[in-house]
């Protein structure tokens, strides 16, 4: 499924994401997230602080860890648009997570994605 993982798939469940407040202070969260092609994705309500800092600052960071390896990515988040959604990552992300998101139209479930601009293995 991942093509380049920084880390393998089925250990990058769980990721904190830290995206920028309006005050400039960051604001970090633990996230459910898929990595794919180069890519980090992962769900939010639409109307979380996560998805507020994301559209006013798209600014992102994320660190995730198995134990021996922590992997810290710099990058750019967007809001995935619908037809997006519909390509293929939804069910990506659905297959490798129990909890399934609904991504419909009148749910408040977005799809993110993280275009990492640097990745660190610490």
């Amino acid at each position: 499924m991942s093509r380049v993982s920084p880390m393998n798939s089925q250990e990058m469940k769980l990721v904190h994401i830290a995206t920028v407040k309006p005050s400039g202070k960051p604001h970090v969260v633990p996230v459910l997230a898929l990595y794919y092609d180069g890519k980090v994705y992962f769900s939010a309500d639409k109307n979380s602080v996560k998805v507020k800092n994301i559209l006013n600052n798209n600014n992102v960071a994320t660190v995730t860890a198995d134990g021996y390896r922590t992997v810290v990515m710099e990058g750019k988040a967007r809001i995935l648009g619908e037809e997006e959604v519909a390509s293929g990552i939804a069910e990506l992300f659905q297959e490798k997570h129990p909890w399934r998101p609904r991504f419909e139209r009148r749910s408040n479930q977005v799809l993110v994605e993280i275009t990492p601009e640097k990745i660190m293995k610490v």
